[in-house]
């Protein structure tokens, strides 16, 4: 069986690395993120896979992945607009709306469709700085061939 999660966080991961541009900067692109890292950055992980039958043969895989902006800012000063900014990015390179086909899946899976499930917008605040993140969750359906 294949682990079809593994798969699309790839292909989204090869779909972003280099290619969201923030003020002049490409925003770095992890699966596991270095305690050294600069922001903004964007964190990719799976967060659900799950089987669905068709019929007594066939089935559809449902995965649920996660892509988190975040960016950090001294004292309350601004960086909600800024992940914002960057998840719209994503968003135009994912297309998840119109059932955004990725390259570099598995030989034996077909993309069915990717949808926007949701975006979450969060704010944590710590003695010197503040953390805006924006987390958008989208469902791919794949199917065996």
């Amino acid at each position: 069986m294949i682990i079809t999660a593994h798969h699309i966080r790839k292909a989204i991961f090869d779909a972003l690395n280099g290619n969201v541009n923030y003020s002049g900067s490409a925003v770095p692109v992890y699966n596991k993120v270095p305690h050294n890292t600069s922001y903004p950055f964007i964190k990719i992980y799976g967060d659900s896979e799950k089987s669905i039958n068709l019929n007594q043969s066939d089935f559809i895989n449902e995965v649920v992945t996660k892509i988190e902006v975040v960016t950090r800012f001294k004292g309350n000063a601004g960086g909600e607009l800024q992940a914002q900014l960057i998840s719209s990015l994503i968003l135009d390179i994912i297309k998840p709306n119109a059932g955004a086909a990725f390259t570099g899946l598995h030989s034996s899976l077909n993309n069915l469709i990717c949808r926007l499930e949701n975006i979450i917008y969060l704010e944590d605040y710590t003695k010197d700085n503040t953390y805006y993140r924006a987390i958008i969750s989208f469902i791919t359906d794949t199917q065996n061939t």
